[in-house]
């Protein structure tokens, strides 16, 4: 199975993300094709700031912020 994580960074809800839906329609049409969406806009993301706590704690994803990227971790394919 495959998955295509449409990721749309545009702060309003026009063309951008009207043509990702479209091509994550068009692509889901495909047998054995998944599709996402996530949208940021509206979401806090804060910038990584290389404290390298995750990497010293082992950490697949951010140790120091819970922000709206904590939630996002497990779609991503990492």
């Amino acid at each position: 199975m495959v998955k295509i994580l449409g990721i749309s960074g545009s702060p309003r809800n026009a063309a951008t993300e009207f043509v990702l839906k479209r091509a994550l329609e068009e692509a889901s049409k495909v047998d054995g094709v998944s599709t996402e969406l996530i949208t940021l806009r509206g979401k806090k993301i804060n910038f990584c700031i290389h404290c390298d706590k995750c990497v010293k704690e082992g950490a697949d994803r951010c140790a120091i912020y819970n922000d709206d990227m904590t939630s996002m971790y497990d779609t991503l394919p990492l």
